[in-house]
């Protein structure tokens, strides 16, 4: 359901097949006319219905399943055994309380990633006009990518995790991975970014120390 009513490229066909109240049709010979009815009643039942559909079978009694979306937040709903022959009506309220639940109980969280600069020490590294005997240190970044919200109820928690090298030896590439940053929950990641170096280094060698005495000491 989650699938079809957002996430499907044809979803908005989707939605607007499932919400009609009927829809009449004839056959290829147009020698007889047929008309088909909507049982959808929560699409009228509940403010924020999309879509759903009714379904019955001897063993599994009345089941439903919807889409509902309210104040900007989107929910799936499956109800099963909801009732057998005369007690049709259990599935629209057990729904009903269902969607009230999660309305009340569930909201919106933003994954924000570290803003602050971090350093990683780049070792027999050298940058140029620098002393060679000074210990570089190049800054690094989380890469940029579309900022992500996440549906949680009141008692989920979502736990952000950096990772990244302390140290690294050169010669180093700009935008080289060196960490990464993951939001879980329930231990699952729900997203992952790199942590990049902001600039390249090079690899210190014997004649840059003699260059750069001489440079300070002889000129």
């Amino acid at each position: 359901m989650k699938y079809c009513t957002w996430d499907s490229p044809k979803s908005e066909a989707f939605i607007k097949i499932t919400r009609e109240k009927q829809h009449t049709f004839t056959n290829l010979s147009e020698t007889r006319t047929y008309t088909c009815y909507n049982h959808n009643a929560f699409l009228d039942l509940y403010e924020g219905t999309i879509s759903g559909k009714t379904g019955f079978t001897a063993a599994a009694g009345y089941c439903y399943v919807c889409a509902v979306e309210r104040d900007g937040k989107r929910f799936t709903g499956v109800v099963l055994a909801c009732g057998w022959p005369y007690n049709r009506a259990y599935k629209w309220k057990d729904m009903t309380r269902m969607m009230d639940y999660a309305e009340q109980h569930y909201r919106y969280v933003t994954l924000e990633y570290p803003q602050e600069i971090r350093y990683v020490r780049v070792e027999n590294g050298w940058n140029r006009e620098e002393n060679p005997w000074n210990p570089v240190e190049v800054p690094v970044y989380v890469e940029k990518t579309e900022t992500q919200k996440v549906l949680l109820g009141n008692q989920e928690k979502i736990v952000r995790h950096t990772e990244y090298r302390k140290k690294t030896e050169a010669p180093l590439q700009k935008d080289t991975v060196l960490g990464k940053v993951q939001f879980l929950l329930n231990g699952e990641v729900l997203q992952e970014k790199k942590i990049l170096a902001k600039s390249s280094v090079e690899q210190r060698k014997m004649e840059n120390w003699l260059v750069w005495t001489l440079q300070r000491f002889l000129f």
